[in-house]
């Protein structure tokens, strides 16, 4: 599975390194991380393949609802994990368009993370 992880925070990105190790050593994932939520929409090309998405809600340059709205029309069959300091305010009906399926509170819980990624594989 595709595993996409968006967060202006940098450093976060060696704690997604780390979590997922294993699983990206043995081929389970293939996990790609990207800081700015435009450069993610410039590069990620239209697929049919199952993603995953890790995204963070408010970043500097676009919202993580907003990147969701644009990467559907490249990722059919995208899936949705957001991650917010914010408590996240959408009706079921937004969260079903968007394909939200799990909502996590910062600080994240990087091991109960691991175990929701790993239970969709």
């Amino acid at each position: 599975m595709n595993v996409i992880a968006l967060d202006d925070e940098k450093d976060v990105k060696v704690l997604y390194e780390y979590f997922f190790s294993s699983e990206v050593e043995s081929g389970k994932i293939k996990l790609e991380f990207f800081h700015s939520p435009i450069q993610l929409l410039e590069e990620v090309q239209a697929s049919k393949a199952e993603t995953l998405l890790l995204t963070d809600m408010k970043m500097p340059s676009l919202s993580g609802i907003d990147v969701v709205d644009r990467l559907l029309l490249k990722l059919p069959n995208l899936r949705v994990f957001v991650i917010s300091a914010l408590e996240l305010k959408l009706p079921q009906s937004e969260m079903s368009r968007l394909k939200i399926e799990r909502v996590y509170s910062k600080p994240l819980n990087f091991q109960k993370l691991k175990e929701d990624v790993l239970a969709i594989l």
